[in-house]
């Protein structure tokens, strides 16, 4: 007789009354997991873009993001700081030794960003943390490895948060009857804050994510931090540094995904791309031989293939 025993929780990703349709956008942004969470969709060509300042943790300023996106001016303050030119609403990943290289990139992200926005049908924000970091009373989204003295930290407070965020979604969605916003907290524990003082951050997120969905029909909330904290609860589903999640665990949040916000026509568009990212994972030892002649052109076949099916994927 099999043993009922269970390790873990019962529950259920809930399923999205209107799924993500083959060929619709996605604009990703906020935490390192909305950016790891985008890869898996770029790695199988979904028309998606991800984080155009880079990794944003804090919910306002994902919120101040989302008004340079929708036509707001991105201030001009650059600045130099260890031989980098840097800008505050920026991740450091953006930087630059050249500053005229950094505007020219700052230029760009922001162009790309605006046409993402305007496309996006599904608008995925994934927020991090309540803490957020003033400089000279001007909120920002990083500190840039300034000194700590030069920043003030504060926990925003859940009316303010429900009051910028609801702005910026709403004028998202109200844009296009056809459009989705869809809500998640990263699972990922900030455990410089503190764990009790993550939780609190991490409750406050949880509550505004739910209020929101609770304005509008066409906001949803995706429970990736549900999944990771409460019904898996083990560290064999982390890396290394126990807070941040396994590719494993990445891959399988994103199955529930897949299974529960995607249509039936997109699930076997992604199954056809995995069996094409499979093939091209495959390695001969030897590349000048015939096997890998062959398999470089079984390859070229199969793309071809895959993109006179699915012609909007970007493999």
């Amino acid at each position: 007789m099999a043993s009922e025993i269970s390790f873990h929780l019962p529950f259920q990703t809930p399923a999205h009354p209107r799924p993500l349709q083959a060929g619709q956008s996605i604009l990703s942004m906020g935490s390192c997991f909305a950016d790891a969470f985008g890869r898996q969709m770029e790695r199988l060509g979904m028309p998606v873009s991800i984080n155009p300042f880079g990794i944003t943790f804090d919910a306002f300023s994902i919120e101040r993001q989302l008004g340079y996106l929708s036509g707001g001016a991105l201030p001009q303050d650059v600045f130099e700081h260890l031989n980098l030119w840097r800008h505050f609403d920026c991740h450091g990943s953006l930087s630059h030794p050249d500053r005229s290289a950094f505007e020219e990139t700052l230029d760009r992200q922001l162009t790309i960003g605006r046409q993402a926005f305007s496309e996006a049908r599904m608008l995925i924000l994934t927020f991090g943390t309540s803490f957020f970091f003033q400089k000279d009373q001007r909120e920002v989204a990083n500190c840039h490895k300034l000194p700590a003295q030069n920043f003030t930290r504060k926990l925003a407070e859940p009316k303010e948060l429900y009051e910028r965020i609801s702005q910026r979604v709403l004028e998202f969605i109200e844009q296009d009857e056809d459009r989705e916003v869809l809500l998640s907290v990263s699972p990922i524990r900030h455990i410089r804050d503190g764990l009790a003082e993550n939780n609190r951050s991490k409750a406050r997120l949880i509550e505004l994510s739910h209020s929101l969905c609770e304005m509008h029909e066409r906001i949803r909330y995706f429970p990736s931090y549900e999944w990771l904290i409460d019904v898996w609860r083990d560290h064999r589903f982390y890396a290394e540094d126990m807070l941040h999640p396994s590719l494993q665990s990445i891959e399988a949040i994103f199955a529930e995904f897949v299974e529960n916000h995607c249509s039936e026509e997109l699930k076997i568009c992604i199954a056809d791309a995995r069996a094409y990212l499979k093939l091209t994972e495959h390695r001969i030892l030897s590349p000048r031989s015939e096997e890998a002649i062959q398999l470089q052109q079984k390859t070229a076949e199969r793309k071809q293939e895959l993109l006179n099916k699915h012609p909007f994927l970007r493999i």
